[in-house]
C-alpha cells in the first residue's frame, strides 16, 4: 500500500503519481506522519520543525520525489520583531 503522494516528475503510471493526491487533496486528508527512518523521530503536518541548515519549517504535506526519498511541501518560518 502507498500512504504518500510521489512527484514523478511529469511521469504518471500510477494513481498516486497524480496530482490530485499530491497538490488538489486537503491537507487534512493526507497522511498526517513520517518517522525519520534513522532517529526514529516522529515529523507531523502543522508543527514547527527544524531542518539540517537550522532554519525553520511547517510541514503541510508529505510526499515522496521519484528516487529521492521523503520531501514535504510547508511553509518557512521567519522571525520579526513585534510591534505593539
Amino acid at each position: 500500500m502507498v500512504f504518500y503522494p510521489e512527484d514523478a516528475d511529469g511521469s504518471m503510471s500510477q494513481l498516486w503519481h497524480g496530482s490530485k493526491w499530491l497538490n488538489d487533496m486537503p491537507d487534512d486528508m493526507a497522511t498526517p506522519m513520517i518517522i525519520h527512518p534513522v532517529t526514529g523521530e516522529h515529523y507531523f503536518v502543522g508543527e514547527i520543525c527544524q531542518c539540517k541548515d537550522g532554519s525553520l519549517f511547517i510541514p503541510t504535506r508529505w510526499f515522496t520525489k521519484k528516487d529521492q526519498g521523503m520531501w514535504a511541501k510547508g511553509m518557512s518560518v521567519t522571525e520579526t520583531e513585534v510591534i505593539s
